[in-house]
């Protein structure tokens, strides 16, 4: 009984793992980001329709505001004072 329950949780584990494999990612390599202020933390991250990518993050008295395009090229950044 042992070695069927055994039996039967391997394959269903080696044919989850087979299926899992299956799947891609597009992986591009951006320029070098350099950033200005140090101990940021994000705070939100939004992905529009058109591929804009948007970050709401924080750093030590600022709060700042970024958006990047499809390259994860910079195309605005605002910051304000707190």
């Amino acid at each position: 009984m042992k070695s069927t329950i055994l039996r039967i949780s391997s394959f269903l584990f080696f044919s989850l793992s087979i299926n899992a494999q299956s799947s891609y990612f597009n992986i591009i390599e951006s320029e070098k980001f350099v950033d200005n202020y140090r101990n940021t933390s994000v705070n939100a991250v939004h992905t529009t329709d058109n591929n804009t990518t948007l970050v709401a993050r924080t750093a030590k008295r600022k709060l700042i505001f970024e958006a990047y395009d499809e390259q994860a090229k910079n195309i605005f950044n605002v910051f304000t004072d707190s």
